[in-house]
This record gives C-alpha cells, structure tokens and sequence, in this order.
C-alpha cells in the first residue's frame, strides 16, 4: 500500500532579476527575471 503513495514538497524559493542593476529606474525596464522553484521527492529522497 504504501508504495502506491507519493509525497513531494514544492517551494518557488526566491525570483532574482537578471541582470542585476543598481539605479531604480532601470529596475522597472528588466525584462528577465530567474526563478528558483525546487521540487523534491519524500519517498526517494531525489
């Protein structure tokens, strides 16, 4: 029975802005942002 089971955890940790500027008004212009979302397996431990 509990092979059938599966249990994940999903967590979208932190988005970064690329790249990375110092002045505000160019902060508003970025165009790419990098999101680090993790997945991970409880049963596999992957």
């Amino acid at each position: 029975m509990h092979d059938e089971v599966a249990v994940i955890c999903i967590d979208l940790q932190q988005t970064i802005p690329i790249p990375k500027l110092s002045t505000s008004v160019a902060y508003y212009h970025r165009k790419l942002w990098m999101y680090n979302f993790c997945i991970h397996n409880l049963k596999t431990n992957e």
